[in-house]
């Protein structure tokens, strides 16, 4: 069986990247698990653009940041 969770407001919605749980990763705070995705693809690259999609105000406005191809994304093997 497979389990959606799309939807924050729906059932399983907490497995969900936008589902509003906060989080700290290597003393890192993050809003949602969203924003640590996001994030992560600027990691070592740009500093200021990663400042910015860590602080957007909604996971949606983040995912909206970090789907911007204008900064340069981290390369593999780099954190």
């Amino acid at each position: 069986m497979a389990i959606k969770f799309y939807k924050t407001a729906e059932k399983y919605g907490a497995f969900s990247n936008f589902s509003r749980h906060p989080f700290s990763a290597d003393g890192v705070y993050y809003k949602t698990s969203e924003h640590y995705f996001q994030c992560m693809k600027f990691a070592g690259e740009d500093a200021d653009y990663m400042r910015k999609v860590m602080q957007a105000e909604t996971p949606a406005k983040c995912a909206k940041l970090g789907r911007s191809r204008d900064y340069p994304l981290r390369r593999l093997g780099r954190g």
